[in-house]
């Protein structure tokens, strides 16, 4: 009688741990949906190695993006509303992330083509990440906004959560801090 109960007490904790493993599985989705992703190390002046022209005249927005990144196609459709509401839109950059010899099946084509369609974008291939690291991006997705001087505006995402599209606050303060080049930088999450 004693080994039946201990029995049926190992089924127990062992469904209740396969419950918690599932449990945990929807906890880390919703986590990458929901939680913004790292925080970009911005410079807060333009990074003087560069490869990307900052343009001396106007605002320049640069998105660093990732292809592999699910996220990136709703960052681009964000970033194609946004510049196509603006009355002067800052020039933009879309840095796409790739490797100098990349896994199979990994590659930037599909990012750049996308970026490409968007009037007024510049798409740059950023091998092996030596843009991103220039400008702190440690997040796909990551926007990062400097004014005619070179001095950083606005830093953080596109989209509320990651995918996810909307009208998001950040997205509308980054259009008015656009517009006003006196601002201070504004960080918002990725």
């Amino acid at each position: 009688m004693a080994s039946r109960r201990a029995g049926a007490g190992l089924d127990r904790r062992r469904r209740d741990l396969a419950r918690r493993r599932r449990l945990g599985h929807h906890v880390r989705l919703w986590e990458h949906a929901f939680v913004p992703g790292a925080p970009a190390t911005a410079p807060a002046a333009w990074p003087a190695a560069s490869r990307l022209t900052r343009d001396p005249a106007r605002a320049t927005l640069v998105l660093l993006a990732h292809p592999g990144c699910p996220c990136t196609r709703t960052t681009l459709d964000e970033l194609e509303d946004l510049l196509a509401r603006l009355p002067r839109p800052p020039h933009a950059f879309v840095v796409a992330l790739a490797a100098a010899t990349p896994p199979d099946g990994w590659t930037s084509d599909a990012l750049r083509a996308r970026a490409a369609t968007i009037p007024g974008v510049t798409v740059v291939q950023d091998v092996d990440g030596a843009e991103a690291r220039r400008f702190g991006a440690q997040t796909s997705g990551q926007v990062l906004v400097y004014d005619a001087a070179g001095a950083l505006r606005f830093c953080g995402g596109l989209t509320p959560a990651r995918g996810h599209a909307s009208d998001r606050p950040a997205r509308a303060t980054l259009a008015a801090r656009l517009a006003s080049p006196t601002a201070t930088p504004l960080h918002a999450p990725v």
